[in-house]
């Protein structure tokens, strides 16, 4: 099964939701490494759940600072696919900071036309 984050992310190819599925510690530590032109993470800290999940342990960037997800959360909406506001400044500036604009954009397009189809 297929999870998206509020933003467009597959959360299930994710390193930090991998490693927290198989509990893998060399992965934890590539992960730090990797994403540390972004984020200052330890590897006990690459876990994820993924951010839909609403009781689920996240990375520390994700639980307390991205603001992507404090709005999909403040409008109870599943994702940013189903916004009136789709695309925002807000989604789309995280795209370009986690360099990852082009295939998270095209999942939450397929997510919303999928939406309009089923309605």
């Amino acid at each position: 099964m297929v999870i998206y984050s509020f933003c467009g992310l597959n959360c299930t190819t994710c390193s930090a939701y991998i490693a927290k599925r198989t509990n893998d510690q060399e992965l934890r530590t590539r992960t730090a490494e990797k994403w540390s032109f972004l984020l200052k993470l330890t590897p006990e800290q690459i876990n994820c759940d993924g951010c839909p999940e609403p009781n689920g342990v996240l990375i520390p960037f994700c639980e307390k600072e991205c603001k992507v997800r404090a709005c999909v959360l403040s409008k109870k909406i599943d994702c940013c696919a189903y916004c009136y506001d789709y695309p925002c400044n807000t989604l789309e500036n995280l795209w370009k900071w986690l360099h990852v604009e082009s295939f998270a954009k095209k999942n939450l397009d397929w997510i919303r036309e999928a939406s309009k189809r089923m309605n």
